[in-house]
This record gives structure tokens, sequence and C-alpha cells, in this order.
């Protein structure tokens, strides 16, 4: 959930849609949608696609026990 809130930020501070992104990572834009809303388990390699159109890292932190 947490990657899809910050993918929104970084796509609305692009000023670009939930299509345009979806287009430049070769997506549907189905799948930008439920990226953003943390509703959907997304392979890394789609993850990585939009990440590098939206110019961000993916960075894993160690879970706390």
């Amino acid at each position: 959930r947490k990657i899809g809130v910050q993918f929104r930020k970084y796509r609305e501070a692009e000023g670009w849609s939930v299509e345009q992104v979806a287009e430049m990572a070769d997506v549907k834009p189905a799948t930008v949608e439920k990226i953003e809303a943390g509703v959907f388990n997304v392979p890394l390699d789609v993850l990585t696609r939009v990440a590098d159109v939206l110019c961000c890292d993916i960075i894993l932190n160690e879970k706390e026990l």
C-alpha cells in the first residue's frame, strides 16, 4: 500500500494521468489504479516498469518483528 501511495504522489507531481503512466509503462490503466489503491499483488517487473516511468526507486526495508 505504501508503494501505491508514493506512486500516486509522484504521478500527480508530474501532472500525469493514470492512463499516461500506464501507456509509458506498457501496462493497463486498471493495473496502475490497483497499485495506487494497494489492492493488487503486482509482479516485481511491473512495479519496476512503473517506478522507472515515475523516475523513482523501490527500496525494501527490513520488517520489524
